[in-house]
Parts: structure tokens; sequence; C-alpha cells
């Protein structure tokens, strides 16, 4: 991790690093505002700063550590760098204005080397995309005012210092001109040096106002360097190789050589593997390296894949397919639910670590392979679950809402449900992701129900011949918990809707939320806003199991 001053705010930074996106954006924002109110003169204690950054104040008990104003200072700027290597935040979305180290070099009249220098003096920058698709440093218009406040000297002499009029730039670009007509085959930085002496300007101030000037123009006036590739041929490179094209055809294209074209198709890999986020539940058996290693080389159960669409046109086809899915048992899913979580934050570890300069192949190869697996078993997890989708969509078909539909609606839900889930709460996946889907059904359009015969032409014993039992071996359970907790309207709804109502419990009649709420003398969308509020409670106060049995 990078050199920080203070023990508080490196680790406040590995803390925070793995948050969602949204809140490293807002940790990001409310960081810059906070150094703009720092001194170096003041001290300030650690809960203080790290209320203003995150909005939660650790507290705690014990002598409360104060910090040097310096130190301060200098480990928020660090902090605000290293934190926003972590997301790809385009400077578009930002409330203010924001430049790249070039743009706000030719604002000021300096040279790239002299916005760099300012960051010692307490210049903020930030990693931030801009409209090329390319994450550069930056500087915010709150950090930019802040600086000058600060610093007004340093400001003044470096604008007055080797100043460009527009007169001379213009004079710079038509020696430009004229070299290039005459010398086609000649680089920038030759260019530069002759006109650098000719003009008696700096050779950094005439590089600059060139690569500005190409820059502007979205064009590339220059030749690269031999053996160099600059971005806009390192993404034609890339699209040619995705294409088929092979490596000795493209350097015969370009003129470069083996090393040059991997080097830059690694760069476009890496470039689009810092794109990638992926949250995960951490878990304490994630702490240590050789416990990840162990987990990320041991074989788990994955189903066989079932090529199956997640909008069934076909429901019959689509429910005989499903049947040859073979669902996990609760000790193979939580291994594949352990294996996924370790496996993205492995990937995360090592995008902290990838070099987008100059990445190694191998390491792109080895992260390109953990990705793979890890939607692999995304999908396993996916496809042992689709039975949860089709179960509780059977019992919310309407006029308005074809079974096929609801599956489509459902098997969305139960997609995102896998990133919600967190496996260390002990409860089974099936569980939560019944409940997600639910709630993604009473989102729909309210709608009249119908019985399931009369919408579907379809053997629903197909399904999931194993949940007619099993519910039917917790109803008792399940009648002395629903009595004790729910009101009796929403006993009433749920016995009803779930066949629990039967004293057999030999052969359950289910009803239809329509014909639960005729008899309650409600519509079919308050029926169904008392089950989804019944089942909130239940959620509670039933064991895992039992919810399980209920939903299925």
């Amino acid at each position: 991790m990078a050199d920080f001053r203070t023990d508080k705010i490196k680790g406040l930074l590995a803390d925070v690093r793995f948050s969602p996106i949204r809140v490293k954006l807002e940790m990001l924002e409310k960081a810059e505002s906070l150094y703009c109110l720092l001194e170096t003169s003041k001290q300030y204690p650690y809960e203080f700063v790290c209320s203003k950054i995150t909005g939660y104040n650790p507290g705690g008990e014990g002598e409360i550590e104060i910090l040097e104003g310096s130190s301060v200072q200098a480990d928020v700027r660090l902090f605000i760098l290293e934190l926003s290597k972590t997301v790809s935040q385009p400077a578009a979305m930002l409330n203010q204005p924001a430049y790249s180290i070039a743009s706000l070099a030719e604002e000021l009249g300096v040279c790239d080397k002299t916005i760099r220098r300012w960051r010692s003096f307490g210049l903020i920058v930030r990693y931030l995309v801009f409209e090329d698709g390319i994450k550069k440093l930056a500087v915010t218009q709150q950090s930019l005012e802040h600086f000058r406040k600060q610093n007004p000297e340093i400001i003044k002499k470096a604008s007055s210092f080797n100043r460009l009029s527009e007169e001379d730039r213009q004079n710079i670009l038509e020696l430009s001109k004229q070299l290039k007509e005459s010398r086609p085959d000649i680089t920038r930085s030759k260019a530069a040096k002759l006109i650098s002496e000719k003009t008696n300007r700096s050779f950094e101030t005439v590089r600059s106002t060139l690569q500005n000037a190409e820059q502007k123009e979205q064009s590339d006036i220059y030749l690269p360097r031999k053996g160099k590739v600059n971005s806009k041929i390192q993404k034609q490179i890339s699209e040619l190789y995705a294409g088929g094209k092979s490596v000795c055809d493209i350097c015969k294209m370009f003129g470069c050589s083996r090393s040059s074209v991997y080097r830059a198709i690694n760069r476009s890999k890496a470039k689009r593997i810092e794109a990638v986020e992926l949250g995960f539940v951490d878990s304490p058996d994630f702490q240590k390296p050789a416990q990840m290693r162990k987990i990320e080389e041991k074989n788990i159960f994955l189903p066989s894949p079932v090529e199956v669409s997640t909008s069934p046109d076909d429901v019959n086809r689509y429910i005989s397919r499903i049947n040859k899915i073979r669902p996990a048992t609760r000790d193979q899913e939580r291994e594949m639910f352990i294996k996924y979580n370790c496996l993205k934050k492995l990937y995360q570890q090592e995008k902290q670590t990838l070099n987008l300069s100059s990445p190694s192949g191998k390491k792109l190869q080895k992260m390109h392979k953990r990705l793979e697996e890890i939607e692999k078993i995304k999908h396993a997890v996916f496809q042992s679950n689709l039975r949860v989708v089709i179960n509780i969509a059977a019992k919310h078909i309407g006029k308005h809402i074809s079974f096929a539909e609801l599956i489509s609606e459902g098997n969305m839900a139960l997609f995102r449900a896998i990133e919600g889930y967190d496996y260390t709460k002990g409860f089974r996946f099936s569980t939560y992701a019944g409940w997600a889907v639910v709630r993604s059904f009473a989102t729909l359009t309210p709608s009249d129900s119908l019985p399931l015969e009369d919408s579907v032409h379809t053997d629903m014993r197909n399904v999931d011949a194993s949940s007619v039992p099993v519910v039917e071996q917790a109803g008792r359970d399940l009648e002395e918990v629903i009595s004790a907790n729910l009101e009796p309207k929403e006993q009433f709804v749920v016995k009803s809707h779930y066949g629990l109502d039967d004293p057999s419990l030999i052969k359950k009649k289910k009803k239809t939320l329509k014909q639960i709420g005729k008899e309650l003398g409600v519509s079919q969308e308050t029926a169904r806003q008392i089950e989804l509020k019944a089942l909130q409670k239940l959620r509670h106060c039933l064991s895992v199991d039992m919810f399980d049995k209920l939903l299925k």
C-alpha cells in the first residue's frame, strides 16, 4: 500500500476500498471537501477525519488519537488518489468541472511537469475517465480553487514563466507543419527538439504544445517512435486481434515488433479488467492467503449445465428441461457460495496490483480464468434454483400476466439475488431467492389471479414433486407459528394460499389470490400485499428450514 504517514488513515483506506462503487464515490467527494477545511498548524482527532469521510464515527473506548494537521493533509490527499484507482468514474458525471493534467497545463500556460510538481505543494489529484475512455490523473475545480487560494505566488510565478502567447503557439505549429512536409517520417520528439532550438523555447513547452494540438484535433500528426504504440494504434491492434488477425499480420500492418503488439493487446485486456467491479461477501475464511488458495483449488459440485432460456416461450418444454437439472444440497450450495465469493475477493485483490501500463500476460490470463470460474459458479447456482421461480410463479398467475412472463421476471430476480445473498447468515439461498422473487412479483401490474389449470395446460407436479410432501410434513408446525405471530386476516391469506387450511393435511387445496380476495371482500392486489406483509413477519420468526419449505 502507498506510503501513509498515519496508520489510522492507511487502515481506513484498507477498510473501504471494497465498498460498493456508489459509497466510494460519495467518500471521494467528502474527502476532497474535508481537505479544503484542514489546516497544517492544527491537530485533528481521527474520529473527526473518519466521520467526515465515511459519515460514521468509530467512537469506542480508550484514548482519542490526535493527528497532526500536516500528516492528515498528506494522508487525505493520498487516500483520495488511491481510492480513485478502485473506481472508473467518468469526469462528465461530476457536479463540477475537471481537468486532465494536460488540459490544465494548457489552461494555465504551464507544462505537465509543473502541474505534477504542484502535488507536493498540496494539489489534490484523482483518477477520472475522460471522453476518450482512458482513465487519467485529474484535478477538480474545487481542488484547483483551493490550491490557488493557498498558493497564489506559486500560481503567479508558474503562469508568468514560459507562458506562450497565441502568436507564439501558432508559430510553433507552423514550424511543425513545415517540418512534417519536408520530413514525413519525423517523430514528435525530434520535431520538438528542432523547434525548441529555433524558437529558444524549452523542449517540454514545445512538445506539450504539439501534443495538445494533436489531442484537440483528435489526430496523429506525428508517427510514434519505432517500437512504441500510442493509444489509438493500441485500440486498433486490440480490435484486429479480437477479430482473428494474427500477431504476425498485425506487426506487418503497423511496422511494430511482436513484443509491442503483445503489450498493446495486454494493455487493452488490463483496461477491460480494470473496469470490472466485483462485490463480494467477506468471511473469516478469506483472511489468510493459504486459506483462500485452498478454497480456490478445491473441486466443488456444480450441476451439469442445461440449455434453457431465461424468457421461456414454450412453458412445457422449459419445465421439462428444468427437471433435468440436479439441484444442489445445502452443503453443496454453501461450498459454491464460499468459492464464488473467495474468487471474487481474489480477483479484486489482483486488480489492485495490476500494472496498467505494463501488465503481465500470465497475470491477465490467470485473472481471466478466475473470472470465467466466477461466472461458471454463478450460472450453476442460477440453474440449480430455477425450480424456486416456477413454484412461486405458479401461485401468482393472473389474467394480464402469463406464466411465461412471471417466470421471466422471476428469473431476473433470481439472478440479482445471487449477488445480494450472504451465505454466512446460515439460511439457504433458496429462502433468500424465494423472498426476492415474491417481492419482484409484487411490483408487477396488479391483475386478477386465475387458477393454474385455466392458464397453463401442464402437469405442475412435474415442476417439483417433492414440494407437496415437504409442505405437508411442515404443516402442523407452521400452523402453530402462524397462529402465534400473524393477525387473523394474515393467517387466512397465508393458510389459504399455501394450502395450510385443510385439517387433514392429506390433499391440500391451495387457493388463488383472486379467490382469497373475494372471500375477504378485497381486491387481488390487496390480498397480495397482505401476503407479503405476513411473509415478512414469518421470515423473522420461522426457522430457516421451515420458511424455506413454506415458499417451496
